[in-house]
């Protein structure tokens, strides 16, 4: 069913020391019939020791899902044969595949389109040509993260005591970020759309607090600026990986847009990477995403 090329050498050594013989285990799954975008990102996740497996009938979209158990799909929404939008919303309708990334790449996605796909499930919208660069490094996140997956990943860990009399209520989104008109702005919109918030603008306090918060079973989603005072993002994000491993939905946002940053982000730990200023009905859609995943809705 898949025509992939990714058993074939790339060429040439390794470009970073991502590449990691288990990353080839549970490949990328895409779901396109167009051959130059299929290279291309074929090619980008080679450099990394990533493989790919390319579904051209959407048709075969269960039989593959079954037979591959992908760590990561992505469906193009130029396909002629089907909606990806449809796709996305099925997919996240069935118990089996209601955790599985999924990112919808066009030639050209509207702003309509692409907060259709954050409505209907999908993790990401991205653009064929400029995003390809912050695809390779999403997918790249998700397959690492799957190799690296503990036996019981499913289960987000209950911190002792959290069911004590005096435990304060689980927040549904801890907000990390420094500019204090941009965290306003962000509580105000989290919290019109019925969100329990805690906000934070120094970096270490943030980390001491995110290190004994309870949660109940639950994964609040934590919008974590990068350049903060105190401690800068990436160290706590790389302290919550290793300290409270599945605890919490990181979602990193930042001034820097370069590939590298993103690469580093996601491998770190991140689920998504919000480059400022921050759009706030893409930045709802994606919070509201994870608020339900992490609260099994």
């Amino acid at each position: 069913m898949g025509n992939s090329k990714a058993d074939r050498a790339a060429g040439g050594p390794p470009v970073s020391d991502l590449v990691n013989a288990d990353l080839r285990q549970s490949p990328v799954l895409l779901v396109d019939s167009d051959p130059e975008f299929q290279a291309r990102f074929e090619a980008n996740l080679g450099k990394f020791g990533c493989r790919l497996e390319i579904l051209v009938d959407p048709a075969k979209l269960d039989f593959a899902l079954k037979s591959l158990e992908p760590a990561v799909l992505v469906i193009s929404a130029d396909n002629q044969e089907a909606n990806a939008l449809e796709l996305t919303a099925d997919l996240r309708a069935s118990v089996r595949w209601a955790d599985l990334p999924i990112f919808v790449v066009g030639n050209r996605l509207a702003t309509k389109v692409k907060l259709s796909a954050y409505e209907v499930g999908a993790d990401a919208a991205l653009s064929k040509g400029t995003g390809l660069g912050e695809l390779t490094a999403r997918s790249l996140g998700c397959v690492r993260r799957w190799a690296e997956r503990p036996p019981d990943a499913a289960r987000a860990p209950v911190v002792e005591g959290a069911e004590s009399e005096s435990a304060i209520a689980v927040p549904d989104v801890v907000v990390v970020e420094d500019d204090t008109t941009l965290q306003e702005m962000l509580r105000y919109s989290l919290s019109n759309q019925g969100y329990e918030i805690a906000a934070y603008s120094n970096g270490r306090v943030a980390l001491d607090a995110l290190l004994v918060m309870e949660t109940g079973g639950r994964r609040p989603v934590v919008l974590l600026d990068v350049d903060l005072p105190g401690l800068d993002g990436f160290r706590i994000l790389q302290e919550l990986t290793s300290n409270r491993p599945g605890a919490f939905q990181v979602i990193i946002t930042t001034m820097h847009s370069s590939e590298a940053a993103q690469v580093l982000a996601i491998e770190s730990g991140a689920l998504d990477y919000i480059v400022k200023p921050v759009s706030m009905p893409v930045t709802l859609a994606k919070v509201e995403r994870l608020v339900n995943a992490g609260s099994g809705k």
